[in-house]
This record gives C-alpha cells, structure tokens and sequence, in this order.
C-alpha cells in the first residue's frame, strides 16, 4: 500500500524483448517515469539508487513528492535493452491521526509460495485483537478483523497498536492463525514476531 507523501519501495524486473531478464544493469541504464493525477504527462524521477536484488530484479525507492497527490499513479521503468516495465499504484490518503504514529507499529512481511513465487492477490492477511474490547486513548478497540493484502510482490504491512496481542490469519498461505504481541516500535517483521 502507497500513502500519500510517503516514499516508497518500487521492485520489479527488467527483460529483455525475448523475455530473457537483464542483470547488472546500471542507476544510468534505468529510468524510471512517473504520471500522477494533475501532473499533465510523465516526470522523469531523479536518478536515485537502484539496487539489483538478483536474476534481474531491482528496487528503487521512490521518493515522497511522488506521491503527494491522492489517485492512480502510472509508473513506467525503461532500461538499456529492455522492454518497459509499467505499474500502476493507487496513492492512498494517509491514515487518520486518531491514534498517533507513535502508538502503532507497522507490521511487514512477505508472502511467496514454495517455489519462491510472491503469493496470489487472493491471499488476504487478517488480524484480530486478542484482549478485546480494550480501553485506549479514552476510546474503545474492538476485536473487529482487519484486512490488507500482499501486492503483486507478496509484500504486505499493516499499521497495529504497540504492545497489543493480536491474531494473523492468512488463510491460503496455510497460516490458520498465529499469535503475537506486537513490539513497542516504529516496524518490525511478522517472521521474527512468530514464537518458535
């Protein structure tokens, strides 16, 4: 999920016209173009630090003036020999200051199949409060669920409050459910928050 004015990390993977994928490819091989709502065409970002992560994949992070506009974002990456590599991202409002950011974590993780493939997009990822209902902030949580879903790469987060046991269900990762308390920090990954 992409907040407004919130970089964020672009991944993809670079082919060439047969469909064979490119490696070693330079921050000078790699453009990416960006067309966002109101901005009347493409804007070339920056050329910022591209990382291959391997066999062709590569990240970039996209910084937050990307995003300052709410809407459908098209991002479209050329590379030296490639075929263009195109997203399209909806730029979410960024979340309401009911709690504070200082209260919440934002829990992340990846989801990929035995094969090492990103989970399907019908693989959604719930969690339920434990210790509910619970006074906080002079208001109420309910065990209400609550539900996001990995992105074409298997990467998900969600923002919960600190220091709550909580339930995560992802049902067609076979993951029935899981139980776990969540740090009192900024982030931290779902697989070391699973007791061993």
């Amino acid at each position: 999920m992409v907040y407004q004015n919130e970089a964020f990390t672009l991944n993809f993977i670079m082919k060439d016209a047969v469909g064979a994928r490119l490696t070693s490819l330079q921050t000078t091989d790699i453009t990416v173009n960006v067309a966002k709502p109101g901005a009347g065409g493409f804007v070339v970002t920056p050329n910022t630090a591209f990382t291959e992560i391997g066999l062709g994949y590569y990240s970039v992070t996209i910084p937050a003036t990307f995003t300052d506009i709410v809407g459908e974002v098209l991002f479209v990456v050329e590379g030296t020999g490639a075929v263009d590599f195109e997203r399209s991202l909806f730029v979410e409002p960024s979340p309401l200051a009911a709690v504070g950011n200082n209260e919440v974590c934002r829990v992340f993780g990846n989801i990929k199949d035995i094969a090492g493939r990103p989970a399907p997009g019908n693989c959604p990822i719930v969690v339920r409060g434990e210790d509910t209902p619970l006074v906080v902030a002079n208001g109420f949580i309910s065990n209400n669920k609550v539900t996001t879903m990995p992105n074409a790469d298997g990467d998900f987060s969600i923002d919960i409050l600190r220091n709550q046991r909580v339930s995560f269900q992802i049902e067609n990762a076979s993951i029935k459910k899981i139980v776990i308390t969540v740090p009192d920090q900024a982030t931290a990954n779902l697989a070391d928050l699973i007791p061993q």
